[in-house]
């Protein structure tokens, strides 16, 4: 459906919009909202958001597009990226100013010709929020995909979670763990292997592992804290016996 609609629309135009993009854009969706970066010309670049990617670029290879695509003509659409929050234009914006420099980029309310430079803390708080917004959904998608393969090699491929733990580059204890939690099994003890897996040398070393890690870092607790305080208290002792000492003569 998609496909036929962006050949119609190719045929209607004066120019091959394919030209305009570096990237291979089959994959757009014509009903989403997506936010964009063109690079212009004089090394300058401009952010967009638009609900009809298609058109928004013609509009500003055709010169009738912002008034900063305006007088500085667009040379390619160098990213394409689905919306996915209202503050996606303006992180991207202040992504991409940080990369190139501010004075040569426009885009959400920075998109006059003349503007003044973003403040750091506004733009410092804007980044944590965007990055925090995408790690999460990031970690999110990466959980789905897992969760997929999961589902499919311990329930039709019927394999344990030794073979799981494999080949999706998880420990064994966590592949028990996310079953439970999909409710797969009621409990991470029932999940398939999961007897045979502690009784196994494998598990027997992570456990050793695990031990010497945990006495690590009690030994380097016990060193940080505990000689500063012998050394006062062997100043204690000293005092304390001059004291006597001084007291008997």
């Amino acid at each position: 459906m998609f496909k036929s609609k962006f050949i119609i629309y190719l045929m209607d135009l004066s120019f091959n919009i394919l030209d305009c993009f570096d990237d291979n854009i089959d994959n757009l969706d014509i009903t989403k909202y997506y936010i964009y970066v063109l690079k212009l010309v004089d090394d300058r670049y401009y952010v967009g958001r638009t609900g009809n990617i298609l058109r928004r670029i013609e509009e500003h290879f055709t010169g009738v597009g912002a008034i900063y695509t305006m007088k500085y003509n667009p040379i390619k659409v160098i990213e394409v990226t689905e919306e996915l929050t209202k503050q996606d234009e303006r992180n991207k914006t202040l992504e991409v100013m940080t990369k190139y420099g501010w004075e040569k980029v426009r885009g959400a309310c920075w998109c006059s010709l003349e503007i003044t430079k973003p403040k750091e803390k506004y733009k410092n708080k804007s980044f944590e929020k965007y990055n925090k917004k995408l790690n999460k959904l990031t970690k999110s998608i990466s959980l789905n995909d897992i969760d997929i393969d999961l589902d499919k090699l311990y329930n039709y491929e019927n394999k344990d979670i030794e073979y799981i733990g494999h080949m999706l580059n998880k420990s064994p204890c966590w592949i028990a763990k996310r079953l439970e939690d999909l409710k797969i099994v009621k409990r991470k003890q029932l999940a398939r292997g999961y007897i045979k897996y502690i009784e196994s040398d494998l598990y027997k070393l992570k456990c050793k592992t695990m031990n010497a890690n945990k006495r690590e870092i009690q030994n380097n607790n016990f060193d940080c804290t505990i000689l500063p305080l012998s050394k006062e208290y062997l100043t204690n002792i000293k005092n304390i016996i001059r004291g006597k000492i001084l007291n008997c003569k």
